[in-house]
């Protein structure tokens, strides 16, 4: 399983800001903490609410940090012997042309990993995804890191 490098950050800030919390016992002022923040009540901004899921970003996955673009190449890819072109023929992943007809089988759909490739298998339809896991609102420290995640607010 490959894993991207947004992903990485993502779950290594995390994993720094659960440490960061569990490490002191900020209940209030005089509450022993570092003071290089306040505690939560502080009056502070922060940023609050829940970032919108990975899911509801096919297209521009990009946009919702955390998230990386994903998709699928589905469908059933016509046979060889229905086609009737060499340019066609030889445009599709598995199919020769010779002696005037195609023949061979042709790569299923599935098989094909990008948009580019599957839109070159007659038949195929490549659809957009987007997966991940974006970081909590809660742990971005800046308001500019909080305002690039749809559905987090600065207040």
């Amino acid at each position: 399983m490959r894993i991207s490098p947004t992903i990485r950050t993502s779950v290594v800030v995390l994993l720094l800001a659960l440490a960061s919390a569990c490490g002191g016992d900020d209940d209030g002022p005089g509450g022993g903490g570092s003071g290089d923040a306040g505690p939560p009540d502080s009056g502070e901004p922060t940023c609050r609410g829940v970032a919108d899921s990975c899911d509801l970003f096919a297209g521009h996955c990009e946009d919702q940090d955390g998230c990386f673009p994903d998709g699928e190449c589905s469908g059933v890819p016509r046979s060889c012997s229905a086609i009737f072109t060499p340019g066609e023929c030889g445009g599709m992943d598995g199919c020769d042309w010779s002696d005037g007809r195609c023949s061979g089988f042709p790569a299923a759909c599935s098989t094909k990993v990008g948009e580019g490739s599957c839109a070159f298998q007659l038949d195929c339809v490549w659809t957009d995804g987007c997966q991940g896991r974006p970081l909590d609102c809660d742990f971005r420290a800046t308001e500019s890191e909080c305002l690039r995640a749809e559905g987090c607010r600065w207040e």
